[in-house]
């Protein structure tokens, strides 16, 4: 018999998310760099007013990798589409990085 692993709210698959989220968390920091490429399209997009672009390009190149926002449940797409322009005021902010 084999003991099943208990995942929180939602569908068994948010412990895949949840891993690749970590994992690529890791491997991407580098993609945070407020001059990467990825950051400056994401940013252009968000100041054209084209949150769902800016949205895809911030979770598959800066922040969860190539192919998670296909793997997200709808209502967490529609979550990053609302907020996105938290990140264009984030990177605005000449100070949003320092330490307190």
């Amino acid at each position: 018999m084999t003991a099943k692993r208990a995942v929180g709210a939602g569908s068994n698959g948010d412990h895949r998310i949840r891993d690749r989220i970590v994992t690529s968390a890791r491997a991407r920091a580098h993609a945070q760099a407020p001059d990467h490429p990825s950051v400056v399209l994401g940013l252009d997009h968000l100041r054209k007013g084209e949150d769902g672009p800016g949205a895809r390009l911030f979770v598959e190149e800066v922040s969860m990798g190539p192919g998670m926002w296909d793997e997200l449940p709808q209502d967490m797409r529609e979550a990053f589409v609302a907020h996105a322009q938290t990140w264009l005021d984030e990177q605005s902010d000449p100070e949003w990085a320092s330490s307190p």
